[in-house]
């Protein structure tokens, strides 16, 4: 255990000289110090169970001080959970090889040495989200600027048919009132599969799956995962007195609305006939992810010939999250679209006052998804659209 804890100090200190400044080190350093001076001063840390350690109220208040190093905003629940993890990796069943009777006391050394590497370990990984932040946020910046030059320029060509007018684009229309997104997959693209005895053509693009865990029964499971986005999508019947009511769009809005958390958003609601004449009607919520990114779950269902059929589809973001919604927020930011307090980057697509959970964004109006192929939700969007064009 002893190597343990101080093993941890020296890599994570290492580690922490390449994420972080002199500035931020000599922060942290001060922060852990304190913690770790107050851990030992207190006589040593009680052990009351076999293989747990107590969390201290210097800890606690040590990563909450780690956190405003690196913009975190840090709760103690959030804090206590922090130390939990960072300490079982290095204190448990090893820190009572050195207690012959649990309910004992580890020693002011050991517990001040604990207490450092559960910083340093906290530090690091904290410094790690800080640094992939700014690297996001530098690639939107370094990205809007690029759009609004490509823009000016198109519109120095007189070509109004491919520049963009910004300020249009984010103005607050509702989903009904902007120009349908026209990306089709050309019939090549096409892949006919059979539901139980319903057949439908889908988007050629995902792979088959073998199954995913509490699948419905008689589903078809594809999906895929690629450098910016992960999906899973089933496809199966359902009985005629389980799909949500057709051609009642307001009735389907205000079910949702009822039932979304605070993280969770409502996007898009469209009911209506695929080509062939079937009724439709879909969702689409977005689900916050943590620590970050967004997933989001495409419900649909289609009243077929032979019975109905749900689509049930997961698309979450991967890799580099939150681009889009950097990028459009920075351009906004710049048109005076949006103000440095947010206002006017959020709102419900449908209802105005509504002001529940993680409301929807300038960026996830369907206008944006041609500049941002391969996002989930522009390639969400591609497949339902593709579903109702070919069916």
């Amino acid at each position: 255990m002893g190597k343990d804890y101080k093993k941890a100090i020296k890599d994570k200190r290492l580690e922490a000289g390449n994420l972080m400044t002199k500035k931020q080190i000599a922060q942290c350093n001060a922060a852990i110090h304190t913690a770790s001076v107050a851990a030992g001063a207190s006589g040593g840390i009680p052990i009351p169970v076999a293989d747990a350690i107590p969390i201290t109220a210097a800890q606690v208040t040590m990563v909450i001080a780690l956190g405003k190093i690196f913009d975190q905003e840090i709760t103690s629940s959030a804090a206590k959970a922090a130390i939990a993890a960072a300490a079982s990796t290095f204190v448990g069943r090893n820190l009572v090889k050195l207690i012959p009777i649990a309910g004992w006391v580890v020693s002011a050394a050991v517990a001040a040495g604990v207490t450092e590497a559960i910083g340093w370990t906290i530090a690091v990984d904290m410094a790690k989200n800080y640094r992939k932040e700014w690297e996001r946020k530098k690639a939107s910046e370094e990205a809007a600027d690029s759009w609004a030059e490509a823009a000016k320029y198109k519109k120095s060509q007189n070509d109004d048919e491919e520049a963009d007018d910004f300020s249009d684009d984010c103005s607050s229309k509702s989903l009904q009132d902007v120009e349908e997104h026209s990306d089709r997959m050309n019939e090549n693209g096409i892949k006919k599969i059979k539901i139980k005895d319903r057949n439908v053509q889908i988007v050629d693009e995902y792979p088959q799956l073998d199954s995913v865990p509490d699948a419905p029964p008689d589903s078809t499971v594809f999906g895929t995962e690629t450098d910016t986005m992960r999906c899973v999508i089933m496809l199966f019947p359902i009985e005629p007195d389980k799909t949500m009511p057709f051609g009642k769009q307001k009735k389907v809005i205000d079910s949702i609305q009822q039932y979304l958390n605070d993280g969770q958003g409502l996007i898009e609601v469209e009911t209506g006939k695929t080509k062939s004449g079937s009724r439709f009607v879909y969702s689409i919520v977005k689900t916050k992810l943590e620590p970050f990114g967004v997933q989001y779950t495409l419900r649909a269902h289609v009243d077929h010939l032979n019975g109905p059929i749900e689509i049930l589809a997961f698309f979450e973001e991967s890799g580099t999250t939150g681009l889009r919604d950097s990028v459009v927020y920075t351009i906004a930011r710049k048109q005076n679209l949006v103000d440095q307090n947010m206002k006017g980057w959020m709102k419900d697509p449908y209802t105005p006052s509504y002001n529940k959970g993680l409301l929807m964004n300038l960026s996830e109006q369907r206008k944006f998804d041609r500049h941002f192929p391969g996002h989930p939700l522009t390639e969400l969007r591609k497949y339902i659209d593709f579903f109702i064009e070919n069916n």
